[in-house]
């Protein structure tokens, strides 16, 4: 439902964030549509071609990153509230946006610091942490990673405040929705960006180890991955920035000062504030502060993996562990029926650039993955349309993947499976030994599985 007479209509918004390199970035457009939802109000925004195209040559420049810029997005009304009041606030206009109140409204106002240092320094356990310090409304803020007050959770991040000046007060303050940036979270790296069936592929092989620091992208089709390809441990990048030792909260039981939201090229930031809490944040100087992030309801399954649940229903977490046992066939399933082409072809790509480092590692459970993986990645390419060079490329990839694990690593299990020379009887013997890592898994859901796959004879 439409509301032709809502205050944010045809108003101009600025909406501005840093960069990976904590620049600022600044972007124009105008509230084009409000419309009623029963979950509230959205609000379509239509941005200036001049601040588009200023963006993308600059991403060009100096951006590997490449951010895509919508012409129109659409997002709560809290944000557009935010874009309004921040082109008011740059700009000294006074637009009409109604009966305003930040503590009648729910309101997401991005701000970006006036100043922002980022250094690694050395904690008292001679282990390298990162410590960023931004200068916002007359304070300098300290963010530094160190152990956590959370039992067993290792480092979490801390945050102080100084004021700058004599006028500046005792307490740092802002109001309930006003949201300071603290940098990107995701992506670091243009492979930070992956296409969802290759994560979901290097996750399983990585038993589930990548997903604990994922975000979802905007894009469909696309995960954020800040991991190490081979470890699952978070990347060199990701561990000299604060945003990856940020503890997770139960926002039901504490409100969390730390969010975590896309900028309008779709990156994953890390904000620092209250939102919709109907509170102010306060931060006294010279106190410190734990800061928590709550990642929300779509994170529950990993932290039942992961032992804990916010849950309290018992009976929704004993349906997520249930859920959880299905995970590791599901995702050879996903090869099976819904991979194309392209999806195969990355995969085959991804385990390609790696091999040397998985074979250096020679561990026999990830290796029984990786083969299990490429052997039905080159099932399937044999049962999907694709360019002829393309599918020639995959060939000749996973047949050099599957050689050199049954080659180098020297346990009786791959010996055995080196012996086999027809595909079929060796997909279904390394499928029938993968899966005991999984008990689980009944044999009758393996059986169902390898029945299902049909074969084709090569003349």
């Amino acid at each position: 439902r439409y509301e032709p007479n809502h205050p944010l209509l045809n108003k101009t918004v600025r909406f501005e964030w840093l960069d990976i390199n904590y620049k600022p970035r600044v972007l124009f457009g105008h509230v084009g549509a409000v419309a009623r939802k029963e979950d509230g109000a959205y609000n379509s925004v239509i941005y200036t071609k001049v601040s588009r195209v200023s963006l993308r040559n600059n991403n060009v420049r100096e951006n590997p990153l490449n951010g895509r810029i919508k012409e129109e997005e659409q997002f709560d009304e809290s944000l557009a509230w935010g874009g309004a009041l921040n082109f008011k606030r740059h700009f000294n206009a006074a637009p009409d946006l109604g009966n305003y109140d930040y503590m009648d409204n729910e309101i997401f106002d991005w701000i970006v610091p006036d100043m922002v240092t980022s250094e690694i320094i050395t904690d008292v356990s001679r282990r390298k942490v990162p410590r960023l310090t931004i200068q916002v409304r007359g304070f300098s803020l300290t963010f530094t990673a160190k152990k956590s007050t959370i039992k067993n959770a290792g480092y979490g991040v801390f945050v102080t405040c100084t004021p700058i000046f004599d006028g500046s007060g005792d307490i740092f303050r802002l109001k309930d929705g006003e949201l300071v940036d603290l940098g990107l979270y995701a992506p670091l790296r243009c492979e930070d960006r992956k296409l969802a069936d290759l994560f979901l592929m290097k996750n399983f092989v990585l038993e589930s180890k990548p997903e604990v620091y994922s975000f979802s992208s905007p894009h469909d089709t696309e995960q954020f991955d800040i991991t190490d390809d081979v470890s699952g441990e978070c990347h060199e990048w990701a561990r000299e920035r604060i945003p990856m030792y940020v503890n997770e909260c139960d926002a039901d039981k504490v409100h969390p000062t730390m969010h975590a939201h896309n900028d309008p090229e779709g990156h994953i930031h890390y904000l620092f504030g209250h939102k919709h809490t109907k509170k102010p944040l306060e931060l006294p100087k010279d106190v410190e502060m734990e800061v928590f992030v709550n990642y929300g309801p779509d994170y529950e399954e990993v932290r039942v993996r992961l032992g804990y649940s916010f849950l309290n229903d018992e009976g929704e977490v004993n349906r997520l562990q249930e859920k959880m046992k299905l995970g590791p066939m599901d995702c050879l399933t996903s090869i099976t029926q819904t991979f194309d082409i392209y999806s195969i072809n990355e995969n085959i790509d991804f385990f390609s650039r790696h091999l040397s480092r998985f074979l250096a590692i020679n561990n026999n459970k990830i290796l029984h993955h990786i083969l299990a993986v490429c052997l039905l990645l080159r099932h399937r390419a044999k049962m999907v349309q694709g360019e002829k060079i393309m599918l020639a490329e995959v060939r000749r990839g996973s047949d050099k993947i599957i050689s050199s694990i049954l080659g180098c690593n020297g346990t009786r299990e791959m010996q055995e499976y080196e012996k086999i020379g027809e595909e079929e009887q060796l997909i279904r013997e390394v499928i029938k030994i993968l899966f005991l890592h999984y008990p689980h898994v009944s044999k009758h859901s393996v059986d169902h599985f390898l029945d299902g796959l049909s074969f084709v004879r090569e003349v």
